[in-house]
């Protein structure tokens, strides 16, 4: 693949984590002798760490989306279990049940929030993948 300038990248390998997200990337790289300028692969490289960079933060958004639900319904139970007339009265005239109801609420618009977070990374990998790389550009690697 020709990059930019009188480097040229030859060999790449795509190492992934334990999570099994490719998160390492190893390259073997070259100068030419000719010392020419031929940018043709550079933009399909580009858009391949782009890809890399984002699916990598895409798996770190929902799995922190998915703590936060964890959170949220966990807030929740505890606004909406069940409680003996003693204990609802107490908590009721103390402020306990309001304040409650307050961090419930917070949790539910973080858990939002992080889902928002997730839609634009999924319409900025739509959008790369939709991008040709050009015909000297060979994807070894499905994002």
């Amino acid at each position: 693949m020709d990059t930019v300038g009188a480097v040229e990248l030859t060999r790449v390998r795509w190492e992934k984590n334990s999570k099994g997200v490719v998160d390492s990337v190893k390259a073997n790289f070259r100068v030419r002798s000719t010392m020419r300028h031929a940018p043709r692969g550079a933009e399909g490289v580009l858009a391949s760490m782009c890809k890399l960079m984002i699916a990598h933060r895409k798996s770190e958004q929902e799995a922190e989306a998915e703590s936060a639900r964890r959170t949220a319904a966990s807030a929740r139970w505890e606004v909406e279990r069940p409680r003996n007339v003693f204990s609802s009265f107490w908590r009721s005239l103390s402020g306990a049940a309001e304040r409650d109801r307050k961090v419930a609420g917070e949790h539910d618009a973080d858990v939002k929030r992080k889902l928002t977070d997730l839609s634009a990374i999924a319409a900025a990998v739509e959008k790369l993948g939709q991008r040709t790389p050009g015909p000297r550009f060979v994807p070894t690697l499905k994002v």
